[in-house]
């Protein structure tokens, strides 16, 4: 066969040559010409399929000084790019066919081609015939009758010398071509052997079995290890394989289809030497479409060459041979050197290099892999699978996967290892299931243990009964216990610490020997280093939380910025985030204590934006939505109500109840707020009493104000010390102080001060200070009016006195009297009566 390949410097082509030198026998005449195959390809190995295709051969000596023949084919590709000639049938182009001088031996052959079916060619390359067509060397040679030897009819000669001949006994030529051992031959005296360049056996037939050796170090090429072919794919490239063995796997391909060979002796097939004159010889081995079947007989054979097997070329000068396959109806060993030292293990499965190579009587393993299981001596039920995976087990029931997966363990069982370096160097553990690469990589007596994820629980040495789920979860962590770690790196830093709940990426993630923590959300609980009892839920809840205890975050980044604050119960989006130190906090709502710190503890804020701004505030109470949103340092304060004490930023013991109620107060202290809209507008105060919808709503300051009423002293903006009691009473009173409405509607629109009013709407228009009304009307002329500042009373009715009057006596005469006052004159002892000009003394009959 010639193999040719060259670039085309134009058309960047490549041909392959596949076959020539094919015998034709004929009894008829010696033939002309003989077969030639060629695949031709394009530059990338691609073939020119179904193209016409122009070849020019010739023949010529070695060192093309003489061409003794050329011709032209013109060819058409096949459907796989092969073109099919019989050189000497073609065109001839120069010289003569049957003149070339065969017995020389020393014939080249160039080869030109036009791919596109023209006369444009491109030299391809010149190629020694390795081996003359005999048919070809007869015709032509001039020395046969010179032959002599002794010959036998029917055997195959050899030569004995350069001009003598002699016959083969073994080998015979009929119809068929026989190779008889000699009947004296021993049981391992080869009958034919095929040898290598090296001496070494190929294939060897013996007489009690066949044996084939394939390279166990690696080949060079594609025609190494062992296969057989079929009969009429020989035309193709590769051809397709049936049987292939190489030192890494044995391959056999059928197939499927159910049509029968032609005979009885079609296909492949292994049978016993013993039942060749039966008409149905016994299968050893047998494989169809829907089953590979191997039947082993239990006797043993007398000699090492018996029975079917492959071993290595390397190791022939050995007494006995490694096996690659070794199959019992027992155990199935596959692999060199796969359960060499089994002796009474039993319903092994060993496949791979070394793979079982120490098991003595372990059973009812399965290692599959380089060296898989190769310490194991009396192991069960043990599944390896993988380089090194149980390499150094001697424990029975676990279950290995993965590349050095359990490749350091020892003796203890009950363990699951899946992934690449799963418990690489896990000695004594019991009972873990490690899944992922490298997880649980340095256990050494932990039990009960499932890490699934990269490199989880990598350094765990004694910790039992944890559960970490995630990439690098627990990596550190070597004597804690009882622990659940699910996320990313989640409890990454854990050594000793137990009873945690760490889920979520990076959770927990500092955390090294604190207890009893439940760490839920992205990062949370992350700085986490000695702190107990926390319960932390949300994203980057908790997050720099260092030694703090029981406390409770919940919520979207809750206690963010804690650190060593403790019974802290933060729920919210935000709630309590940048405040660190602070103790013993209620927080709830969307940024609820936003800002508490240091001494800032005892704190009860609950709503959105709630005590948002406090930082060492204590003892307060905040509840609605921006209850208490600006406090800073004020403490004892009870705001209820949203934006109730919104802006109060450092006042004390203020009680603000409604919505908005106190709602700009800054400075004061001692302030009750009850109502809708309640004093919102204050700044600044100190005991006052407003209780009501919209009382004192618009008072910007003053003190000690009783504003009682909806609407009570609404509009009252700087007064003090009014007392309104009433629905509307001193509604629109603006800055009037020391007032006392008592009714509904009581000095609604006086902005006088130190009046008192008492009665519906009584005083409800007057405009003046010092005054007294006492009627149930708006009437400017009210029942009893009164001027504290004249010291005057005034009845506008009559008055009744059921016994007597007493009139103080008075030496001089009251100042600017009105017509019809009266008083007792003491010097005179007379009652005297002002007529509008002068002093009337009273007579009386």
């Amino acid at each position: 066969m010639l193999n040719s390949t060259k670039n085309l410097a134009m058309k960047r082509l490549a041909i392959n040559l596949l076959g020539v030198l094919l015998v034709f026998t004929s009894s008829a005449q010696i033939p002309q010409g003989f077969n030639y195959q060629a695949v031709i390809r394009n530059a990338e190995g691609e073939p020119l399929k179904n193209q016409d295709i122009t070849l020019q051969i010739t023949l010529q000596n070695g060192d093309a000084s003489e061409d003794y023949y050329s011709e032209i084919h013109n060819a058409t590709s096949s459907s796989l790019g092969v073109v099919a000639l019989i050189i000497g049938g073609g065109s001839s182009q120069s010289g003569n066919f049957a003149t070339v001088p065969w017995s020389l031996g020393d014939i080249h052959i160039k080869v030109d081609v036009d791919p596109t079916g023209g006369d444009s060619y491109t030299h391809l390359g010149t190629s020694k015939l390795q081996a003359v067509p005999f048919a070809l060397h007869a015709a032509t040679s001039s020395d046969a009758s010179s032959l002599a030897g002794t010959g036998e009819i029917g055997k195959v000669a050899v030569w004995t010398g350069e001009t003598t001949l002699s016959s083969l006994t073994a080998l015979s030529y009929d119809n068929s071509f026989e190779v008889i051992s000699p009947a004296v031959a021993g049981d391992d005296d080869p009958i034919f052997e095929v040898k290598n360049r090296d001496g070494k056996i190929v294939f060897g037939v013996y007489q009690t079995g066949v044996r084939v050796y394939v390279d166990d170090i690696g080949t060079k090429g594609t025609k190494g290890g062992f296969a057989v072919g079929g009969l009429s794919d020989q035309t193709k490239l590769d051809g397709y394989e049936y049987l292939r063995v190489t030192p890494d796997s044995v391959r056999i391909n059928i197939n499927a289809s159910t049509t029968g060979t032609k005979g009885t002796r079609g296909g492949f097939a292994v049978g016993g030497l013993s039942d060749q004159t039966k008409s149905i010889p016994s299968d050893m081995l047998f494989i169809a479409p829907d089953s590979a079947r191997i039947y082993v007989n239990n006797p043993t054979v007398k000699s090492t060459r018996g029975g079917f097997a492959v071993g290595g070329l390397s190791d022939q000068t050995k007494g006995t041979a490694s096996n690659f396959l070794f199959l019992t109806p027992e155990n199935y060993f596959i692999g060199h050197e796969a359960g060499n030292s089994n002796v009474s293990g039993l319903y092994n499965s060993f496949i791979g290099y070394e793979a079982g190579k120490n098991s003595h009587s372990g059973s009812e393993n399965i290692f599959i892999g380089y060296q898989a299981g190769l310490s194991n001596v009396v192991g069960n039920w043990n599944t390896f699978l993988g380089f090194e995976a149980g390499l150094s087990n001697s424990g029975s029931d676990n279950t290995f996967i993965g590349y050095k997966a359990g490749n350091a363990h020892t003796n203890k069982g009950g363990n699951v290892f899946l992934g690449s370096k799963a418990g690489q160097n896990a000695v004594d553990g019991e009972q873990n299931i490690l899944i992922g690469e490298s997880a649980g990589s340095e256990i050494t007596t932990a039990a009960r243990n499932v890490y699934i994820g990269f490199q989880s629980g990598f350094n765990t040495s004694q910790g039992n009964d944890n559960v970490f789920l995630g990439s690098l979860t627990g990596f550190t962590n070597n004597t804690g216990k009882s622990n659940v770690f699910l996320g990313n790196k989640a409890g990454y830093s854990n050594t000793s610490g137990s009873w945690n709940t760490f889920l979520g990426f990076e959770s927990g993630y500092m955390n090294s020997s604190s207890d009893f923590n439940s760490f839920i959300g992205y990062r949370a609980g992350y700085n986490n280093l000695s702190g107990y009892y926390n319960t932390f839920m949300g994203y980057n809840s908790g997050f720099s939380n260092i030694s703090g205890a029981n406390n409770v975050y919940i919520g979207n980044e809750a206690g963010h910025s804690n650190e060593v604050g403790w019974s802290n119960v933060y729920i919210g989006d935000g709630a309590g985030k940048l405040g660190d130190g602070s103790s013993w906090n209620v927080f709830v709502g969307y940024q609820s204590g936003f800002n508490t710190t240091g001494m800032g503890s005892h704190n009860v804020f609950l709503g959105h934006h709630s005590g948002h701004n406090n930082t060492t505030g204590w003892s307060n109470n905040f509840i609605g939505q921006g209850a208490g949103f600006s406090n800073t340092t004020g403490t004892n304060n009870i705001f209820i109500g949203n934006d109730a004490g919104h802006d109060n930023l450092t006042t004390s013991g203020n009680i603000f109840l409604g919505r908005n109620a106190g709602y700009m107060h800054n400075n004061g202290w001692g302030n009750t707020y009850i109502g809708h809209l309640a004093g919102e507008a204050i700044v600044s105060g100190t005991n006052n009493l407003i209780l009501g919808t919209y009382a004192g709503n618009e008072k910007t300051s003053g003190s000690s104000n009783v504003f009682l009423g909806g609407y009570s002293g609404t509009a009252n903006e700087t007064g003090e010390q009014n007392v309104f009691v009433g629905n509307w009473s001193g509604q629109n009173s603006e800055n009037g102080s020391n007032n006392t409405y008592l009714g509904a509607g009581a000095g609604f629109n006086a902005p006088g001060s130190s009046n008192v009013f008492i009665g519906h709407y009584a005083g409800s228009n007057e405009v003046g200070n010092n005054k007294l009304y006492i009627a149930n009307t708006q009437t400017a002329s009210p029942l009893i009016f009164g001027d504290f500042q004249e010291q005057k009373l005034k009845f506008n009715s009559s008055v009744n006195v059921r016994d007597f009057l007493v009139l103080e006596p008075r030496s001089t005469e009251p100042p600017s009297p009105e017509k019809g006052t009266v008083f007792y004159d003491s010097t005179i002892d007379k009652l005297k009566v002002w007529n509008g000009t002068e002093w009337k003394i009273i007579l009386f009959e």
